[in-house]
């Protein structure tokens, strides 16, 4: 009876030089795939680069770094693809966070100015648009839509920077269908238009301030803003 050798070949260290004979990665091999850590080096030793590798392909943690060392990048894969938070940094300040399911974007997404406010927040839904998406200017809602399954689906609303309503647009599955207003800035609305399947039925037509909707407009410009935030 023979018995045979099942054990997996040893892990070896690879390093890589440069031309000028400095190191510029070390990383672990397996059977001729990458298989544990990697990391990259700048000209002046510094890490730019570090990940780890499961039978050849991303799984765990990546980190990415300029030539000055700031962070530009930090990522966690499964199986090579995305998964869990990624975050991206710009002048060493975070940027935007996300997260992915085997490569997907799903969940809340983030974008940030450079003061740090943020400036979009979405919902995704294995690689679509879901929920509602926010548009913010110096911290402060200036568009608000929703979608489903990837389509604008309800009211998209467009705001000034003070909070004041400036239109309001109703989608179905991705196109306009429905009455779209505008408002002036106290609250009362203009002009209306219907849609139907994204086709305009008539042209915008102006509102008296008898068509305007019985609440007081200045009441509702500040229940707008309220409810905006």
């Amino acid at each position: 009876m023979h018995s045979s050798d099942t054990s997996l070949p040893e892990i070896q260290i690879m390093e890589e030089l440069d031309e000028a004979g400095r190191l510029s990665a070390r990383s672990s091999w397996q059977a001729g795939v990458a298989q544990g850590p990697m990391t990259r080096y700048g000209a002046d030793g510094e890490v730019l680069l570090q990940a780890e590798f499961r039978q050849g392909r991303l799984s765990g943690s990546l980190r990415i770094h300029d030539e000055f060392g700031a962070l530009l990048r930090v990522a966690s894969y499964a199986e090579g693809r995305l998964h869990g938070e990624a975050l991206s940094y710009r002048d060493g300040k975070l940027a935007s966070r996300q997260q992915y399911e085997l490569g997907l974007l799903h969940g809340p997404c983030v974008a940030y100015a450079q003061s740090g406010l943020e400036t979009l927040r979405q919902t995704y839904l294995m690689g679509r648009l879901d929920g509602m998406a926010e548009y913010l200017q110096d911290g402060v809602v200036v568009r608000r839509e929703s979608y489903r399954l990837g389509l604008l689906d309800g009211e998209t609303r467009d705001y000034a920077a003070d909070g004041t309503l400036l239109a309001a647009s109703p989608y179905r599955a991705g196109v306009l269908h429905g009455i779209a207003r505008r408002y002036a800035p106290d609250g009362a609305a203009l002009a209306e238009r219907r849609y139907v399947n994204g086709a305009p039925e008539q042209p915008w037509r102006r509102l008296e301030p008898a068509d305007s909707e019985p609440s007081s407009p200045t009441f509702g410009a500040r229940l707008e803003k309220w409810i905006r935030g």
